[in-house]
């Protein structure tokens, strides 16, 4: 585009590209055999979709970057349709393949003076904000996108801290057999009230905690806590199974079911008292990932429920 002609920038991000090329390559596909049809497919599919004067380009293997011209319009509309229509199925090595893909928008406005490198960046901030959400394939990047980047920033320095010194307390929500009418189970719900007296709500922190990697630390405490309750209910002849809430990115890791397991060797609590609760729809984006771990799981005796079923 020459210059004073550009209007906006669209940004395409696949997720797991790289687990994916790895794959194929296991396969004998070559190592770059993916980004090769994924931009042949983006050019044949999106070239009918954009104005005039656009132009596309890879950026690095999990990021496409689209130039709109000016004169663009209903840009929003465009954003979700060209990430909808990069969704659609590629054929490699015989197999189909769906790139769970989210596009960032960034719009320049009028009057607005902006350099190719903060356009691009906002745009990548957009395409985050879009694979956060549950609801949309696409995001138009608005100032306060930045200053939500800060304050997770700040959360996620909060959070390492609170993990270093057990800032989190676990409450216990019964689960009551309605004919007898006795509690045999409890969900164990985690919360955190920050130093200054602040409570940060779950649906907040765990959020950050899954991008800055301290979300297994707080499983874990959660487990361990967990079983400690439950060991001391035990002594007071109270049989309660209690749930943690755990993600799919946690079942879907080899490690998991070993750390589970050595949680119950060193509280002495048997599988039987413990649950694993995952969302429904964490199990189905990849049910043949979680067998085997579900099948471990269930052989040391813990039980694991559907949370959010038909939701």
């Amino acid at each position: 585009l020459e210059q004073g002609q550009l209007g906006s920038v669209l940004l395409l991000r696949f997720d797991h590209f790289t687990n994916v090329s790895t794959a194929l390559n296991s396969l004998g596909v070559a190592s770059d055999a993916l980004q090769v049809e994924v931009e042949r497919s983006l050019h044949a599919r999106l070239t009918p979709l954009l104005p005039t004067g656009s132009w596309m380009t890879y950026m690095d293997e999990e990021n496409f970057l689209i130039a709109l011209p000016r004169n663009s319009v209903e840009l929003e509309k465009l954003a979700d349709t060209v990430a909808q229509a990069a969704r659609m199925p590629l054929f490699l090595a015989q197999r189909e393949i769906r790139l769970r893909t989210h596009a960032g928008l960034c719009v320049v406005m009028s009057g607005e003076t902006v350099d190719a490198r903060t356009l691009i960046g906002r745009a990548e901030m957009a395409a985050d904000q879009a694979r956060s959400g549950a609801h949309s394939a696409a995001a138009h990047w608005s100032a306060s996108m930045s200053s939500q980047v800060l304050n997770d920033l700040q959360l996620a320095s909060a959070l390492q801290h609170a993990v270093e010194h057990s800032e989190f307390q676990l409450l216990f929500q019964p689960q009551i057999n309605m004919n007898r009418g006795d509690v045999y189970g409890a969900e164990a719900l985690i919360r955190w009230t920050s130093p200054a007296g602040v409570t940060i709500a779950p649906g907040r922190f765990v959020v950050v905690a899954q991008e800055c990697g301290v979300m297994d630390q707080i499983t874990l405490w959660s487990l361990r806590e967990s079983c400690r309750h439950c060991a001391a209910w035990e002594q007071l002849g109270l049989h309660i199974r209690v749930a943690v809430n755990i993600t799919a990115s946690q079942l879907g890791n080899a490690r998991f079911v070993d750390t589970v397991r050595g949680v119950l060797n060193e509280s002495g609590v048997s599988g039987a008292q413990l649950a694993m609760e995952i969302s429904e729809a964490a199990i189905l984006s990849n049910p043949q990932t979680f067998s085997a771990p579900l099948t471990t799981l269930r052989n040391l005796g813990v039980a694991v429920c559907v949370d959010d079923f038909g939701v």
